[in-house]
């Protein structure tokens, strides 16, 4: 107190009260802890599904492939029989005492060859080719069965088959004995006659 009997306060800013204190600064509020990772967990789950949707596309795929060649295996073996069972025939046929063979020589230059095992007996003919040149798309080989008098009659008709061609047929009873056989190309495939170009015959 002074002389006067007032209580003075000590004070370091010329007799002025302090300044009030700046209020505390507020934190932001945190988010929960869980809401940061949801985003992370979806993409977790696009793209366990995406590798899973790869795989099961990847497995029908050899599934269906499996199944292809599995039928395909089938199809060579089926056909495998075929051409032993064939070749079997064909070796019967060929060796039989009553075939006769004629071999068709090319009138115009031809490649390939063909010959003709032939049955006078039952009238049943084997055409074995090797190269013979594929026609156009409006056309075929006709075989054409000539007998002694100079007549022709009608066989069968084929296209060739680069790997090997093979023809069977049967006459029902020509007119008189075989002299030998002809090759036309036709584009009528119920000609009576020969109406094409004889691109193959059997030479005296």
């Amino acid at each position: 107190m002074n002389d006067f009997g007032i209580r003075q306060f000590p004070t370091n800013y010329g007799g002025m009260p302090p300044p009030p204190m700046p209020p505390h600064p507020q934190r932001p509020p945190q988010q929960p802890s869980g809401g940061s990772s949801k985003p992370f967990l979806v993409l977790l789950l696009i793209i366990a599904c995406m590798i899973l949707g790869v795989l099961l596309a990847w497995g029908l795929r050899e599934h269906g492939e499996r199944n292809r060649l599995s039928a395909r295996n089938h199809d060579v073996e089926d056909a495998y029989v075929f051409v032993l069972a064939k070749r079997s025939d064909l070796a019967s046929f060929l060796t039989d005492p009553r075939t006769h063979l004629y071999r068709l020589t090319s009138r115009h230059g031809s490649a390939g060859s063909i010959t003709i095992a032939w049955q006078e007996e039952n009238h049943n003919g084997l055409l074995i080719g090797d190269r013979i040149p594929q026609p156009v798309d409006n056309q075929h080989y006709a075989i054409w069965h000539v007998d002694t008098a100079g007549k022709t009659q009608h066989a069968a008709d084929f296209r060739p088959d680069p790997a090997g061609t093979y023809a069977e047929f049967h006459i029902a009873g020509p007119a008189s004995a075989t002299a030998g056989f002809r090759i036309s190309l036709e584009t009528d495939s119920g000609a009576r006659e020969p109406a094409g170009d004889i691109v193959y015959e059997t030479r005296p």
